[in-house]
């Protein structure tokens, strides 16, 4: 199997200095798309959201400097949504990634964890039901038997169904439906505060009810739409299931999906009091003999359990992506399996500490956000790129800031620009193996060739004289430095407009650059 590993380093100060960098392992059968996710760590506010291409190319960049966002992710109906954890709300995108809707659940702390968007349009999400309750009866915390207090912050979840305004269709509450001793003690650490269901999925399920995934319970719930009743348990201590093909429960368990074929998938973050590795798992329930049938596992790392987050999506290839969430070790973010376990894509960050609540691949483009191109000419010898005209800036990896940089060694070059408050699009890479091999490059758009820019004289110690093939194009010229820096240079325009005059006087002796409707040229100044 071929492979082939590239490593991204993010290093222009101005555009990726919050970007941490990744790296990627890909084969030739790794699929073509794209991913989606977001990069967060728990010892900082900020956090970005990232589009990957199939290459582990970045597409798209966006930036929150002061707050976390979770759960980036596209909808069956191609809008696009993301959590905002400074406004408690989720934030519904369209194809051009332009907010043009806010949920939030009626009446209660909207929870984090997920939000679908049903065929109907309707929204499905979780709410937080905070209550004050005596749980001192309950010897079931810290770790120790310690008992709840008396005035105990009771957090339960909350399913609601909205409409597009903000009508309840369906409202359901875990408190009345569940037993208080539900929740496994090893996830009990704070008797005042009581995270009590820290559910973190929801499913719609073929039959038109809904699966439910708790963590603090290690439980799947299955429960009915129209009555609210729960239906069956799966896991933790009421399990309603035989076990078969494995002996090992779950534990903290994410990201309950129904497949096509009717089993179940659902990352096992296997933390617990004696921890086993981090899972991903394929189960096929009989919901009336009431057996769950291990099927398909895949485990990354067996020294690796995980202590938050994660999930499990399976790619219509039946390849798997596996998101690993907070690990123990190691510094995967996620990675793509085929039906052997056999890796075929591998996205880590080489910086400990960076983990992703959920990771995403889609087989197409989802909007429609066009890269930057990037073009190509030489010069006098020298090979030069160029980003596509008409944008507001251009940013490029190399640190220039100008639409046409020279290209002084080989390497990757991409250039980006902004798509609106701090988020970026960037152009596929161009890949520069060789800087003799004018134009012979991987990553471009089309070919251009530059004849039609005169300098004379040229070194020039004072004056450089610079005519224009086609004189009625002529604009005000700019002047670079090696580095792609632009600098101020008097320069007046002949009134016929076929000629200009630069004074480079001030100048220092080297090499520069002119650019003149959107073309490149060398100079010397001697």
């Amino acid at each position: 199997m071929k492979q082939l590993s590239f490593v991204f380093l993010f290093f222009c100060q101005q555009v990726f200095a919050q970007a941490p960098a990744y790296s990627v392992t890909v084969t030739n059968q790794a699929p073509k798309g794209y991913y989606m996710f977001a990069p967060i760590r728990f010892t900082q506010a900020n956090s970005d959201q990232y589009l990957v291409d199939g290459d582990g190319d970045m597409v798209f960049y966006r930036s929150f400097p002061t707050y976390r966002t979770f759960d980036f992710k596209k909808h069956k109906n191609g809008k696009v949504s993301y959590f905002d954890s400074f406004h408690n709300y989720f934030i519904v995108m369209d194809s051009l990634f332009k907010n043009i809707d806010t949920v939030s659940t009626v009446g209660y702390y909207t929870d984090v964890h997920d939000l679908i968007i049903l065929p109907n349009g309707h929204y499905l999400l979780m709410g937080i039901e905070t209550t004050v309750t005596d749980l001192s009866a309950y010897h079931m915390f810290k770790h120790t038997h310690a008992a709840g207090s008396t005035t105990a912050k009771w957090q339960a979840a909350v399913i609601q169904e909205l409409d597009s305004n903000n009508i309840v269709h369906f409202n359901w509450h875990a408190n009345t439906h569940f037993q208080f001793d539900s929740a496994d003690p090893f996830w009990l650490n704070d008797s005042d505060i009581v995270d009590w269901t820290h559910s973190n999925a929801l499913e719609p399920d073929t039959d038109g009810n809904i699966l439910m995934s708790s963590r603090h319970f290690n439980e799947i719930t299955k429960i009915n739409r129209t009555t609210g009743a729960v239906m069956w348990r799966f896991g933790g201590k009421y399990n309603q299931f035989a076990l078969l093909g494995d002996t090992t429960p779950f534990y903290g368990q994410h990201d309950v999906r129904r497949l096509k074929n009717g089993h179940i998938t659902l990352f096992d973050n296997g933390n617990h009091f004696n921890a086993h590795p981090a899972r991903a798992l394929e189960y096929e329930l009989d919901e009336e003999a009431m057996t769950a049938k291990l099927v398909w596992s895949y485990v990354y790392d067996s020294l690796m359990f995980s202590n938050a987050m994660g999930n499990v999506q399976r790619l219509p290839n039946k390849q798997t992506l596996v998101n690993y969430g907070a690990t123990n070790t190691n510094s995967v973010c996620f990675n793509v399996v085929d039906s052997l376990g056999q890796e075929v894509f591998n996205l880590s960050f080489p910086n400990s500490g960076l983990y992703s609540y959920r990771s995403f691949y889609y087989p197409s483009m989802p909007w429609d956000i066009q890269q930057p191109t990037v073009t190509c000419f030489d010069s006098l010898g020298v090979l030069y790129l160029k980003a596509q005209s008409g944008l507001s800036n251009y940013k490029w990896n190399t640190g220039s800031s100008s639409q046409i940089i020279p290209v002084i060694s080989t390497g990757s070059y991409v250039v980006n620009v902004p798509y609106g408050q701090n988020a970026y699009v960037l152009s596929e890479p161009v890949i520069v193996n060789n800087i003799t091999q004018f134009c012979n490059l991987t990553g471009l758009s089309n070919l251009e060739k530059d004849q039609q820019i005169n300098l004379y004289p040229n070194p020039a110690s004072n004056q450089l004289n610079v005519s224009f093939a086609n004189a009625n194009k002529l604009t005000k010229p700019k002047v670079f430095d090696i580095s792609g820096k632009e600098l101020s240079v008097p320069i007046i325009i002949n009134a016929d407009k076929a000629q200009v005059q630069l004074d480079v006087s001030a100048l220092s002796k080297g090499m520069y650059f002119i650019s003149i409707n959107a073309q490149m040229a060398k100079f010397l100044k001697e």
